[in-house]
């Protein structure tokens, strides 16, 4: 989408608030014209609840009259319980995700004759892992060490699987021959 001098530098702006949840806000790229010439861009702002809905009319084109505002949009109901101004109240906990602590990455060694945990002891507060197999074999993995086979999820050779799981999720891992050297990336 090209970016015009008008949407940079409108040359006339008019606000109006007719609640305290509703607000037009009219942008036009003339110094001088009416409230009922087409030359207007309008942007209809209200709030419903803990939320704001920012709608243009006419698709932001700058073709509207301000004198018809508020026949482009859906009717609101004004409601001076949510103003457009005022704070909004956040409860609950708020949980961070991504690369917040650090991140570690382990070689871990699987054998075909039993389940190994990957990696052994989880990084702390981790919410993501990825298994890198570059080991020139096929692997398994499970979230049990309590099958005797080795019944699991493959993850072939010269491939990788990553998850969004916290440290509390143990991920075991087997080969499906021999020793098979992988990597564990973990991010905290």
């Amino acid at each position: 989408m090209e970016v015009s001098e008008q949407d940079i530098n409108p040359r006339l702006s008019k606000i109006e608030e007719p609640a305290p949840n509703i607000r037009y806000i009219g942008r036009a790229d003339s110094l001088r014209g009416s409230d009922s010439e087409e030359i207007w861009q309008i942007l209809r702002q209200h709030r419903v609840g803990d939320t704001i809905v920012s709608t243009y009319a006419l698709m932001g084109s700058y073709t509207a009259k301000w004198s018809e505002r508020a026949s482009y949009f859906t009717p609101v109901a004004p409601n001076s319980s949510f103003p457009l101004d005022s704070n909004v109240t956040v409860t609950g906990g708020v949980s961070q995700s991504g690369l917040n602590i650090g991140g570690r990455i382990t070689e871990v060694e699987l054998v075909d004759t039993e389940w190994r945990p990957l990696p052994a002891i989880p990084l702390e507060d981790r919410n993501s892992i990825q298994i890198q197999n570059f080991s020139g074999k096929d692997i398994k993995i499970n979230y049990t060490s309590d099958h005797a086979s080795s019944f699991g999820v493959f993850i072939r050779d010269s491939t990788e699987r990553m998850y969004m799981i916290k440290d509390t999720i143990i991920v075991y891992g087997r080969s499906s021959r021999g020793v098979a050297k992988i990597i564990v990336e973990e991010i905290a």
